[in-house]
């Protein structure tokens, strides 16, 4: 038999540690961040909602509209005892008017708004590798629009709408809609 020096002792127990720690970690694929995402469209277009900017998703919800000049502006409807403003996300994005919204999405906590849409297609979940920053979209495979954020692979590059942006056209619009002049409230005259 063959005697083990101390040192060799400790470099296999060492060689052990390391091999049995290999399993306890998550392959290096599970480790990048994950982030959830909504895809919709909005008419043919498809689009990515960024799951932590969202606080509510409703669907056939009814929206009781407003006379406004404002064609974003679809109305009011009712989420979780608090009336919010609706706008049609595709006009937001640039797009005609939808003639039907199935899909609403609370967003902005401190004044919360919702987007309308016609179409919620599926959840994502995707990898960091999965993610295409706002500067590595090719002008050929996804055009650039204000309102977005780079894109998401899976079936086709899915640019990823930012909210920030969008809630800043709406502040926009919002400050175009004007109250009606107040009427001059009539008193009665006692004889």
């Amino acid at each position: 038999m063959s005697q083990h020096k101390p040192e060799q002792l400790a470099g296999l127990a060492r060689l052990r540690e390391d091999f049995d720690q290999s399993f306890a970690q998550a392959p290096e694929r599970t480790r990048h961040a994950i982030k959830g995402f909504l895809a919709i469209r909005v008419g043919a277009d498809p689009y990515a909602l960024p799951l932590d900017e969202i606080s509510g998703l409703s669907a056939d919800r009814h929206i009781v509209p407003l006379p406004t000049p404002v064609t974003a502006l679809r109305g009011l409807a009712g989420f979780r005892g608090q009336i919010v403003p609706v706008y049609d996300l595709g006009c937001l994005l640039g797009h005609a008017p939808a003639a039907h919204l199935r899909w609403l999405v609370l967003i902005n906590k401190e004044q919360p708004v919702a987007l309308a849409f016609a179409t919620f297609e599926a959840y994502l979940r995707v990898d960091q590798h999965m993610m295409v920053d706002p500067g590595e979209t090719a002008p050929e495979t996804a055009e650039h629009h204000p309102q977005t954020i780079g894109a998401v692979r899976g079936d086709g590059l899915r640019p990823i709408l930012h909210i920030p942006a969008l809630i800043e056209t709406i502040r926009r619009l919002s400050q175009r809609i004007t109250p009606p002049p107040a009427t001059p409230q009539l008193r009665s005259v006692k004889p």
